[in-house]
């Protein structure tokens, strides 16, 4: 991908996270889009509630990969970053065991407490989704979600 066409779409992606806060009334926290190779998933969010601040950690292959961007139209990348920013308000805290072995390590009550985290992960991840799916239906009628379309069409 060129670095002009890359440039581009960062700033697509910029503003659309500036516009969902607004949308989502999250004005008040401060949000940093970056990306990184190698994520367990397409997209994460990094939460620090004491400073009210967040992170989006995203596959560059999902932003960047001329490829697969030639495959995406602006509906899932919006709704890959609002699905992503709608943690802000329904994280439970929770975190994955980073390894296999750790798995193996734990003890009785350990044990315990990974299925507890394990249902609060599948809880959160529900909740992320039904607001999700909800929310995205009046984003997508909105001026501002049209612009950023024809942007992201334009830097294809």
């Amino acid at each position: 991908m060129r670095k002009k066409q890359e440039d581009q779409l960062w700033d697509v992606y910029i503003d659309t996270v500036t516009e969902l806060q607004k949308f989502l009334w999250l004005e008040h926290f401060e949000i940093d889009l970056q990306w990184k190779r190698e994520l367990w998933a397409d997209a994460s969010m990094e939460i620090t509630y004491k400073y009210q601040r967040a992170t989006l950690l995203f596959d560059n292959k999902i932003i960047f990969k001329e490829d697969y961007i030639k495959e995406l139209d602006f509906y899932i990348i919006s709704r890959l970053f609002m699905h992503e920013c709608f943690h802000i308000f329904c994280s439970v805290w929770t975190s994955y065991l980073t390894s296999e072995e750790d798995n193996l390590r734990l003890t009785m009550w350990q044990q315990q407490f990974s299925m507890h985290n394990n249902a609060m992960i599948t809880l959160e991840e529900q909740m992320v989704c039904v607001l999700e799916k909800t929310f995205i239906k009046h984003f997508e009628k909105t001026k501002e979600y049209k612009e950023l379309e024809k942007r992201f069409k334009k830097a294809q």
